[in-house]
């Protein structure tokens, strides 16, 4: 039997759907479910995990969000993955679908801090046949600047998100737009770990800093209120949290 795990954290919806879905199939002893709320306990930053959910096949980065419950259903029973056609637009989708990466993106400015190939391998789902990640990687740096107007563009919707959740998850009532010191401040802290991941001068550019600021201030209500529906169905369903305590 092939060894699928999926990396996971609790709060994300994403997984809670994916998780469920295995759970009304029968498939959750299918797959070991790991929570990366234990950073050590987890081996996340051992199998360079940039999202959740984030999907090791035979120990090999091989499908990160989005995953369809379809698509995971395939990976279990046939060992088959919808391996995207344009190389580029999955690794770009990868990149935003995960807040960590794209904070790196926009804060350096540039493609370079996520060319990983772990990061390659999950976008294209190279286990299941898509191209290798040296190849996605070439693809990705010749497209480079294309591609990176494009993720500086877009990543103000992931990383307005983000910061949403963190609002909600911290603030009752007196939740507020922020001001541009904020945003600079959360912006160094979602794109490092410590300091791992900085710039060599971490001084967010004050142009990128005002755009994202902007931008939340702009969508800070629906933003808010989409935030609060996502973790609304996932904090409020007990059937998910009764699962989750079955598996340990």
């Amino acid at each position: 039997m092939e060894a699928i795990e999926v990396f996971f954290h609790p709060s994300c919806l994403s997984s809670k759907r994916l998780m469920m879905t295995l759970h009304r199939e029968g498939l959750l002893t299918r797959v070991r479910f790991i929570d990366v709320s234990n950073v050590a306990g987890s081996g996340a930053m051992r199998f360079e995990v940039w999202s959740v959910p984030w999907l090791v096949y035979n120990g090999r980065a091989a499908a990160m969000d989005p995953i369809k419950p379809e698509e995971m259903l395939g990976i279990i029973e046939r060992g088959e993955a919808d391996v995207p056609r344009h190389v580029e637009t999955a690794f770009v989708r990868a990149v935003l679908h995960s807040s960590y990466a794209s904070a790196c993106v926009y804060l350096h400015g540039s493609l370079e801090p996520v060319l990983s190939e772990s990061l390659a391998s999950a976008a294209v789902r190279h286990p299941f046949g898509g191209p290798s990640p040296g190849e996605v990687l070439e693809r990705v740096r010749r497209a480079g600047p294309d591609l990176l107007e494009d993720l500086m563009e877009r990543s103000l919707i992931t990383l307005g998100a983000a910061y949403l959740r963190a609002v909600f998850w911290t603030s009752d009532s007196d939740a507020r737009p922020p001001d541009e010191g904020e945003v600079a401040r959360r912006l160094l802290a979602s794109a490092s770990i410590g300091r791992v991941g900085l710039p060599r001068r971490p001084i967010p550019d004050p142009g990128r800093v005002r755009r994202l600021a902007q931008r939340i201030r702009d969508d800070f209500s629906s933003l808010l209120e989409r935030v609060s529906k996502e973790q609304e169905e996932v904090l409020g369903d007990e059937e998910y949290w009764s699962v989750l305590r079955g598996l340990g």
